[in-house]
């Protein structure tokens, strides 16, 4: 069974399924919701709230890699391959600001 929750950030909420192999998808909700199958239930797991937490230390600074399981893709199937989602660009919000402080000057 896949489970998923909306979970907040400080950049928008976030979506994320897992089934019992791994994460199956994760899509900040704002950009392109979650692609919920009829079977999948709205309700957090061990694993959803690791890869929130894993993602909010990683979007802190205080995290470069994710130690996260990946479901296989199911051939046929609507949901989107985990490698997708496993691509972010590196954050370092104190690098940001500071560069938007010299920018507005």
């Amino acid at each position: 069974m896949i489970t998923y929750e909306i979970y907040p950030t400080r950049f928008g909420e976030v979506g994320i399924a897992a089934g019992e192999e791994g994460l199956v998808a994760l899509e900040f909700h704002r950009e392109r919701p979650l692609p919920i199958e009829a079977d999948w239930q709205r309700r957090s797991s061990p694993l959803t709230d690791r890869a929130a937490r894993q993602l909010q230390e990683y979007f802190s600074g205080e995290r470069r890699d994710f130690d996260l399981p990946l479901a296989p893709a199911a051939p046929n199937s609507s949901a989107v391959s985990g490698t997708h989602y496993c691509a972010f660009p590196t954050v370092r919000p104190a690098a940001t600001a500071s560069r938007r402080r010299r920018s507005a000057t």
